[in-house]
């Protein structure tokens, strides 16, 4: 029977809290944490020596557990800790330049962008004018093409009744006489 690999407990920080995990390698608990990062090469992860936390971790093999780290005051040092190594990391800004004068800026020329608003305007208002005199042209012939209409409607219906009834007055006088 295969003897089943000795576990080691590692740890990384993830926020506020410790992710400790209980697996054979360190590649096995990059995989628990779910990062490829070298946390370990970077310093951001390790085998832990407190025995109180291996038994945590041993406890439940594989699985990660979290735990807060530290109380609020050590959480608030490691931050000013951390801003620190930050600021000095960063290149510091040549402060000691002079500041070079700079003549005020001169309000750009508008009267090109004037003159296109104004022709723009023009154009709009030419449009608006023009759309209205076709839609009253458009209801003058409206009420014309009406007009018409009624007009030869009716004209219509009294020729229609006057060829009705002289039809029906031709049918009569063709048809034959019944004895």
């Amino acid at each position: 029977m295969a003897k089943a690999p000795k576990l080691k407990v590692f740890c990384t920080a993830v926020g506020f809290y410790d992710a400790l995990v209980a697996v054979p390698s360190q590649k096995a608990a990059l995989k628990a944490w779910g990062t490829s990062t070298d946390l370990f090469g970077a310093g951001r992860a390790g085998l832990v020596d407190d025995p109180e936390l291996q038994a945590l971790a041993l406890a439940r093999p594989g699985e990660v557990v979290r735990r807060p780290r530290g109380n609020a005051h050590d959480l608030i040092e490691e931050m000013e800790a951390e801003e620190a190594r930050e600021r000095s990391a960063r290149p510091e800004r040549a402060a000691a330049q002079p500041a070079v004068s700079r003549p005020p800026r001169l309000a750009p020329d508008r009267s090109a962008l004037d003159k296109a608003e104004a022709d723009l305007a023009a154009v709009e208002r030419d449009l608006l004018d023009g759309l209205q005199a076709i839609a009253q042209a458009r209801a003058a012939l409206d009420e014309q093409e009406d007009a018409l209409r009624d007009s030869a409607g009716r004209r219509l219906a009294e020729l229609r009744a006057s060829r009705d009834r002289l039809a029906a007055g031709y049918r009569r006088a063709t048809e034959p006489k019944r004895r």
